[in-house]
């Protein structure tokens, strides 16, 4: 009845994962198991005092809340929803932006937000809700080459994990994690960025320095990474599990327990893929594929296959 989705709605904002009934003993002990394993690591480095010693950090925004509601609302439209997001007028013209990006293959501009909505679809736009409310968080403290740079790149990921998600037929719920992760997946490595400046001069030269990928000099300085804090911030949030895995082991996954093909396996990849990409690396870590995962995985013949589908993509969206 009404009062239970009410009731479900309410749990929304504090629920981890859902387990569909009926499920076997093992499913769930080993589902509340790896709960407790995540929520250990990414607590272990005292980010709390951290956290609070920071100026600015991102929240979810009211409207995402209310979109979400909408949408698992039985009664939901696409007026409705093009309704909530107009009501801010900076999220939608990203949200026109990304529809109009050569990722997606339409050749015909897109100006109108009930069009774009209707092409990303619905959880698209609600993962792109959460996330240009977040960066937008910074964009006036940020010089504009650093804030598109990092939107692109986080973009691009969340695009083209999204890619590989689909080329292996995952359900929707994964490729919809996908995206959020591959959206979200630095947010950590941009707070840092931002808030602690002096802290990330250092790790830079120390990088340069030592050699080092820089996650391991985010070690040094600060005694935890991007990836680390990224995760910490959207656990807190109450994203689902998966999501908070891929964005905390997205450079080192044979750090997960987890050996199944997960959002962490496209983030990983599609984020590897991605640095390839480019000649300059300000954002990411440099270091390459997991090989010991993909393994693991049997994952290793699929890399190539998965690397000219991306390739493919790319050159469909230069044309």
């Amino acid at each position: 009845g009404q009062s239970e989705d009410d009731t479900f709605l309410r749990a929304l904002g504090s629920t981890h994962q859902f387990i569909s009934k009926p499920c076997n003993f093992e499913e769930l002990k080993d589902s509340i198991h790896r709960s407790f394993h995540l929520r250990d690591e990414i607590t272990k480095n005292n980010l709390e005092e951290l956290v609070l010693g920071i100026d600015s950090i991102p929240s979810i925004p009211e409207i995402y809340f209310e979109l979400v509601e909408e949408i698992e609302s039985p009664d939901c439209s696409l007026e409705s929803v093009v309704k909530i997001v107009s009501k801010d007028v900076a999220m939608t013209a990203k949200i026109l932006q990304v529809s109009n990006s050569a990722f997606f293959g339409y050749s015909n501009n897109i100006s109108d937000i009930g069009q774009a909505v209707q092409i990303l679809g619905l959880d698209m736009v609600r993962t792109l809700t959460l996330s240009i409310n977040v960066f937008s968080t910074y964009e006036d403290t940020a010089s504009k080459v650093n804030f598109e740079r990092i939107w692109e790149h986080s973009l691009q990921v969340s695009v083209m994990a999204l890619a590989l998600a689909k080329l292996e037929n995952c359900s929707k719920e994964v490729q919809s994690f996908t995206f959020t992760a591959g959206m979200l997946h630095d947010i950590g490595h941009w707070i840092i960025v931002l808030n602690l400046p002096e802290k990330y001069a250092e790790i830079r030269a120390l990088q340069k320095e030592k050699n080092l990928c820089i996650s391991e000099a985010e070690k040094k300085v600060l005694q935890f990474t991007h990836s680390t804090l990224g995760s910490y911030l959207v656990n807190l949030w109450g994203l689902p599990d998966p999501i908070v895995e891929a964005i905390a082991y997205h450079h080192c996954p044979s750090l997960c327990q987890q050996r199944e093909i997960l959002p962490l396996t496209f983030v990983h990849v599609a984020s590897c893929f991605d640095n390839n990409f480019r000649s300059e690396i300000e954002f990411e870590d440099s270091q390459g594929l997991d090989g010991q995962y993909i393994k693991e995985l049997g994952l290793s013949d699929r890399i190539s296959e998965w690397r000219q589908s991306i390739n493919k993509l790319k050159d469909d969206s230069d044309e």
